[in-house]
């Protein structure tokens, strides 16, 4: 099998379990939750939004929210690899596996996807009762990641213009 043909049967591979894994997580909790869940940033903050009534009464089937984030981030885990396998499958697509750029690229998203993981890790530390710390630097962790994933995004973006602009000009 080519390269270009692995790509994309991986590509298509990671996009169903990103897919798949996504929906089972928002079972749990919205992605809105989650992510201002990991910008709280103060021990304070935290505190007043786990004792809130919101976050301790039980749903109709007996969870809490602390309860349902706790799931939700373990599933977690399983996503990141999904997502960071889709966008490094997904870069090699768009820019080739020997662009000077992809490896950088992808250690990027290799480093973005470790910053998600030591996040989660806070995450569930603060969801068992750890404070201290452990807020702020998930509130770093999580610029980390956001951050390195927007730079991924847009230098693939400035790459693939290059080349269209490139293969505009050799016409």
């Amino acid at each position: 099998m080519s390269p270009k043909i692995k790509n994309v049967v991986y590509l298509l591979v990671f996009a169903t379990l990103t897919y798949l894994v996504g929906n089972q997580m928002k079972k749990w909790m919205s992605s809105k939750e989650v992510v201002a869940f990991e910008f709280v940033k103060t021990e304070q903050n935290v505190n007043a939004l786990l004792s809130s009534q919101a976050w301790q009464t039980p749903d109709k089937d007996g969870n809490t929210k602390v309860e349902r984030l706790r799931t939700n981030t373990c599933l977690d885990f399983l996503y990141i690899l999904c997502y960071v396998s889709l966008f490094i499958f997904l870069a090699r697509i768009l820019i080739g596996n020997n662009h000077p750029k992809i490896l950088t690229l992808s250690t990027l998203l290799l480093v973005a996807g470790g910053a998600d993981v030591i996040e989660n890790l806070c995450l569930l530390q603060i969801l068992n009762g750890a404070r201290g710390l452990y807020p702020g630097f998930m509130y770093g962790l999580a610029t980390v990641k956001f951050g390195l994933l927007i730079l991924v995004l847009m230098w693939l973006i400035f790459i693939i213009g290059q080349n269209f602009l490139k293969k505009r000009v050799e016409i």
